[in-house]
């Protein structure tokens, strides 16, 4: 937290509360183990929509090998998420 200034890395916020994300999880090694480079520092808010679009993200990637989607196919798969057209 103290190398990102104390601040959400995507929202810039100093005021909410502060969490440590992992950015990668490596079996059999604690969480406070892992070099600061593997981490950022979210709000609550940002580190459970990044949770919540890391199972969308996972769910394109499953859908993309196992149909075989190509590029435009994956572009207006994507337009449904509402998210993606902020």
């Amino acid at each position: 937290m103290q190398r990102d200034g104390f601040k959400c890395q995507f929202c810039n916020s100093a005021t909410k509360q502060l969490t440590d994300h992992h950015l990668v999880y490596m079996p059999h090694t604690k969480v406070w183990k892992y070099d600061n480079e593997l981490m950022i520092t979210l709000c609550n808010d940002c580190h459970k929509e990044i949770h919540e679009l890391n199972k969308v993200i996972a769910i394109i990637a499953k859908n993309v090998i196992k149909q075989k989607i190509d590029l435009v196919e994956l572009s207006e798969f994507l337009e449904t998420f509402t998210f993606f057209n902020k």
